[in-house]
């Protein structure tokens, strides 16, 4: 079934397919239970000194910046190692 599918979508035009998906990854920070809240990466942010408050970069930013995750998503560690 998997290869079937897999050559249906291999004469689609759809970019990053082959790409890792942020949602797979240990570092994912899933929030869609709040609302006006994004999906964040633990791996990256920044935190705040006063407070020690950690603020998560955004998933989407660590994807889109080659310094960080970057496209090829080279930080990304399976979540399924860990079931």
């Amino acid at each position: 079934m998997k290869i079937s599918l897999f050559r249906h979508f291999s004469s689609c035009n759809i970019k990053n397919l082959d790409k890792k998906s942020c949602v797979n990854c240990v570092c994912f920070i899933d929030v869609t239970c709040y609302p006006n809240v994004y999906e964040r990466c633990n791996k990256f942010g920044e935190k705040n000194i006063v407070t020690g408050k950690i603020n998560y970069e955004l998933a989407s930013n660590c994807r889109s910046n080659k310094n960080l995750c970057g496209i090829d998503a080279k930080h990304f560690v399976s979540r399924h190692l860990y079931n």
